[in-house]
């Protein structure tokens, strides 16, 4: 895998929509979002916004459970190739 001028040549891990799903019920949706980094940037900061404000973030909750559960196996499976 290339980053920038970083070669990294170790194993990548595959991420699971089980691990997903667990993370946004008993985490939080911001470590749901972390999971799936380089997809879910802009939802992260929304998310992170949310949370200082006070404004929605049962709303933000509740869309990262539906989202982890919406999105199928093979997003996962292919990730971070997969949008």
């Amino acid at each position: 895998m290339q980053i920038g001028k970083l070669n990294i040549s170790g194993p990548i891990y595959r991420k699971d929509k089980s691990v997903a799903i667990l993370l946004a019920f008993f985490v939080t949706y911001l470590a749901t979002w972390i999971y799936t980094w380089e997809v879910d940037k802009i939802k992260f900061w929304i998310g992170l916004i949310v949370t200082f404000t006070g404004v929605g973030i049962i709303i933000c909750y509740i869309w990262a459970i539906i989202l982890a559960i919406s999105r199928p196996n093979e997003f996962y499976a292919n990730y971070p190739n997969s949008k």
